[in-house]
């Protein structure tokens, strides 16, 4: 389908988006002017779509010695929109006004004071140095067309009309004036309604236009979503435009982001198949834009995007084909013993992640330590992906004993993992696991371990010798220990008291976000379940995870609803218990600042978004990146604050032991067998004897670490900072169990044993069977 202008269309391939405010071009008239052309124009006039009328006008008064009505119309048109020496020129050339007895020189009179839209290129060559020597040094293979690009002032001429638009052209000797390749219509830009999902995976613009089309997409897709960013191919094999469009406006940003690819000259068709064809995490484009004069490259873009589709799928099949060869040749009792020392193992994990792309590389560190041969499988780039062929072609290449997985299961990519050992790492609580059609899924060769371990077996059918319960979040004490702060990061990171974790906005503004993420059927739930959460904080209540889901479960019984377990699911993990979670988290630090600003100790805040909080932004620190700057934030503070709701059996608590930080946490039940502190005080003294998770694994002095309110609070941060012998003590007390039993090496090696028992035990099971 051909989209003149600015348009929006599918190509004709599979991979097809949805369209939106396509229109479809009347063409130009032929050599042979008719009467229907004639009916073209006077559409377009009276539609108010000037310029295609222009467009379509030059082009008839070309092909027509004489036809005063449309030259009339041509020439107002250009007065209408600020170009007055085309619309002079015209006057001067055009002897049909003339011979059909319309007054010329009073017209000449009317065009004379209207501005003549030319634009003089010396004015832009500043602008276009700049950009140029953007282009250079970030896309040096467009070099070659720099003199060509340097040579367009000199053989064209641009206007600016009232809109502000730009138009280039030139004029022949003797000849009628040659819009290249056509006038800008930025008025569809008015029209064009794309919403985020729009423009994913990847967005093709055909022809440089003179607005702020391509701006307004690349201001759009600026930050990385669950799904990535999209790339942006800008295809045009007419250099005089991509040079005015460097010489019009600032375009240094949109030149040096590498998720830009420009397409131009001759061979910008061939030269855009070749990159998509040897990158297979580059997403083919669903949806383009095409610019003016653009029709017959759109009809040979869209061509070319099928070709590199079929060739796509054609390898895709290929590799899924081989490799369901492969695992149907290897029985479960080769499938164990191929997962020993030496075996490779793939991970596959994403960018677009706060902490699992950074769990997948300590799984894989302590995977190496063990003997294994790690490989992970993580976007190159903001704007790559992992499709189906890069996980095939992976696993052709590797040939791993075992996939690793978190938070996603081998029926996502069945057809690519068959017959390849799965282990899920779960750690979320999430639709992807959370589902009876997840449990039923379960097969001989998959395995879990992790969280939800009862509540999958229980509500969704797992099988339970395939999962294997490890209830705390594992860190890696190589990434974590208590090595010194460089001198020159000293004043960034050392302080009294810190937290790290970043800001997602107060509870009303989540509230706010969601009702944008939900159907708008489901806003009166959202709005009630916030109320109820809003009321349980308020009188002290607190809200794990089974509490969030009985919020939801009341507030759809409340509106006589009834949704599918995973959008329930949905809203108690990610709507009720955040809610909760940023709220009690905003409360604890509220309480840390007010005693911070009273006795003006050191407090700071480490991540992103804190610079937005009204009352904390005061102590951000900035953001750090999970790792060696995530570990100096902890070194560098004598005490780091843990608030959530799940309690101090994550990752943040061990962490910052391990570097040496003393950890004091807001009470939780779930850390106390469900217990307010006044109970388990009066009942348990200091909790000898108890089997709850810490206690079991040696935190013995757990209770000397929470505290229930602001006073508590304020008790223990005072001896923390003042009593340094006392802290350093309970410090390396607690550093101990963490060492022991917390640490990815610690869990790893006995998980993997259990995923070569279970394997061996189905080769058990079949061979009996047989």
């Amino acid at each position: 389908m051909a989209i003149p202008n600015v348009g929006v269309g599918p190509h004709a391939s599979p991979e097809a988006g949805r369209a939106t405010g396509a229109r479809a071009n009347p063409g130009p008239p032929g050599a042979h002017p008719t009467p229907d052309d004639r009916s073209v124009l006077r559409a377009l006039r009276q539609s108010g779509q000037i310029y295609r009328f222009l467009d379509l006008g030059y082009r008839y008064l070309a092909a027509v010695e004489s036809d005063p009505q449309i030259t009339l119309e041509v020439l107002k048109a250009l007065v209408e929109i600020g170009l007055g020496a085309p619309a002079r020129e015209l006057l001067h050339q055009r002897r049909d006004l003339a011979s059909a007895q319309l007054d010329v020189a009073q017209l000449r009179k009317a065009v004379a004071p209207i501005p003549t839209g030319r634009v003089d290129w010396r004015d832009l060559s500043a602008t276009f140095e700049g950009n140029l020597a953007t282009l250079l040094e970030m896309k040096p293979g467009l070099g070659r067309y720099e003199q060509q690009l340097r040579a367009v002032p000199q053989q064209t001429q641009l206007f600016r009309d009232r809109h502000g638009w730009f138009h280039l052209s030139c004029r022949p000797v003797g000849g009628q004036r040659i819009w290249i390749p056509a006038l800008t219509d930025g008025a569809e830009l008015r029209e064009l309604q794309l919403r985020r999902e729009d423009l994913a995976p990847a967005v093709a613009i055909l022809g440089f236009p003179m607005f702020d089309l391509i701006e307004g997409i690349f201001q759009a897709t600026a930050e990385a979503t669950p799904a990535g960013m999209p790339p942006l191919y800008l295809v045009d094999p007419t250099i005089q435009r991509f040079s005015a469009w460097l010489h019009t406006t600032d375009r240094r940003a949109i030149l040096r982001d590498e998720r830009v690819y420009i397409f131009v000259g001759p061979e910008a068709l061939e030269t855009f198949v070749e990159l998509l064809t040897a990158n297979d995490d580059l997403a083919s484009p669903r949806l383009r834009l095409a610019c003016q004069g653009t029709a017959d490259v759109a009809r040979e873009f869209d061509q070319a995007v099928v070709r590199v589709t079929e060739k796509r799928n054609q390898a895709c099949r290929q590799i899924v084909s081989r490799l369901q060869k492969r695992a149907s040749a290897r029985s479960l009792s080769e499938c164990a013993q191929r997962l020993r020392r030496g075996a490779s193992v793939l991970g596959v994990t994403s960018r677009h992640t706060t902490m699992l792309q950074y769990s997948m590389r300590d799984i894989g560190n302590a995977l190496q330590e063990a003997g294994f041969e790690f490989h992970q499988l993580i976007e190159a780039a903001d704007h790559r992906q992992l499709n189906t062929l890069v996980i095939a072609r992976a696993i052709d290449r590797v040939d791993p004993a075992l996939v690793v997985l978190i938070n996603h299961l081998r029926r996502e990519q069945s057809h690519c993992l068959l017959g390849t050992p799965i282990l899920t790492w779960v750690q979320d609580p999430v639709e992807t696991i959370l589902s009876a059609e997840a449990g039923a899924s379960i097969g001989t060769h998959d395995f879990l371990c992790g969280f939800y371990r009862d509540r999958c077996l229980s509500e969704f059918g797992y099988p339970a010798d395939r999962y294997f319960a490890v209830g705390f979040f594992p860190i890696s004490d190589t990434v974590f220990h208590d090595g010194p702060i460089p001198e020159d990061q000293r004043d960034r990171f050392e302080c009294d008291v810190a937290y790290v974790g970043h800001y997602h906005g107060t509870p009303k503004e989540y509230a706010h976000t969601a009702r944008r993420a939900y159907p708008e059927k489901l806003h009166p739930i959202i709005d009630a379940i916030h109320r109820r959460i809003t009321a349980a904080a308020e009188a002290g209540d607190h809200i794990d995870l089974d509490e969030a889901g009985r919020v939801v479960d009341e507030a759809l019984a409340e509106a006589g609803r009834q949704v599918p377990d995973g959008v329930r699911t949905n809203l108690a993990s990610f709507l009720a218990y955040r809610l909760f979670d940023i709220r009690f988290r905003l409360q604890t630090l509220e309480w840390v600042a007010d005693w911070a600003q009273r006795t003006g100790r050191r407090f700071r805040i480490h991540g992103t978004g804190w610079d937005r909080h009204p009352r904390l932004r005061r102590f951000a620190g900035g953001p750090v990146e999970h790792g060696e700057e995530a570990r100096r934030a902890y070194r560098g503070a004598k005490v780091t604050i843990q608030s959530i709701p799940s309690g101090l059996t994550h990752q943040r608590t061990f962490e910052a032991l391990l570097s040496r930080s003393l950890v004091l946490g807001r009470w939780c039940p779930v850390d106390f067998g469900g217990l307010t502190p006044s109970a388990f005080r009066t009942a348990h003294g200091d909790g000898a004897g108890f089997d709850f998770l810490l206690y079991r694994k040696g935190f013995r002095s757990l209770d000397r670490i929470v505290f229930d309110g602001p006073g508590p609070l304020e008790e223990r941060l005072e001896r923390a900072v003042t009593d340094e012998p006392w802290r350093r003590a309970l410090v390396t007390e607690l550093r101990e169990p963490v060492l022991e039993h917390f640490t990815y090496a610690t869990v790893i090696p006995p998980i993997i044993e259990l995923v070569r028992q279970g394997l061996g035990q189905g080769a058990a099971v079949s061979a009996g069977r047989a």
